[in-house]
């Protein structure tokens, strides 16, 4: 924290000493050799020099940003940084809960504990249009499952080794967890 709190100061310096006045930001320019001074102008992104002008340019929502995190890291160190994060984002203290999506609550129903072909299966889940395929590759059974455990189901494969039609087919089956 005292790490990023260095930097912001000496990013809101050069800014601060220049929106003082020229007298306060004669005083920074003398307050160190020319070339650190330069160096600190140079990477000071709220602040550029324009040519057109002859003079520097600051954005000024830049400077009260910086004075803002600078707050913020003060008051993470006099207390904690989760006091201030359950301070100003009390929503990240809260528990999220997942949205399910009624579709794939009905496409559940229709086919829970029925065996179906691995290819059936998959074309009527990317059918429901809520999941979606990753540069053109068809999802895997972990992948599925990751996104159906919110519905609390998974899809397990299950194979027929009887000789008929069916034999060395893969299926799946969709189970309560």
């Amino acid at each position: 924290m005292k790490k990023f709190k260095a930097i912001v100061t000496e990013e809101l310096k050069p800014a601060v000493a220049y929106l003082a006045g020229a007298e306060a930001f004669e005083v920074f320019r003398n307050s160190g050799t020319p070339d650190s001074i330069n160096k600190k102008i140079r990477k000071c992104r709220i602040m550029e020099f324009d040519d057109a002008k002859g003079e520097y340019r600051v954005n000024l929502l830049g400077v009260r940003q910086l004075k803002r995190e600078l707050e913020l890291l003060n008051e993470m160190l006099e207390t904690s940084y989760k006091q201030v994060f359950a301070k100003y984002a009390p929503v990240l203290a809260e528990e999220t809960v997942p949205y399910c999506f009624d579709s794939v609550a009905d496409w559940i129903k229709a086919y829970l504990n029925q065996p179906m072909l691995k290819e059936e299966m998959y074309e009527s889940i990317m059918a429901l249009k809520v999941f979606k395929e990753y540069k053109g590759r068809p999802m895997g059974q972990d992948i599925l499952n990751r996104k159906l455990q919110i519905y609390g189901v998974e899809i397990i494969t299950v194979r027929e080794f009887k000789r008929n039609e069916n034999r060395n087919k893969t299926f799946w089956k969709l189970i309560r967890i």
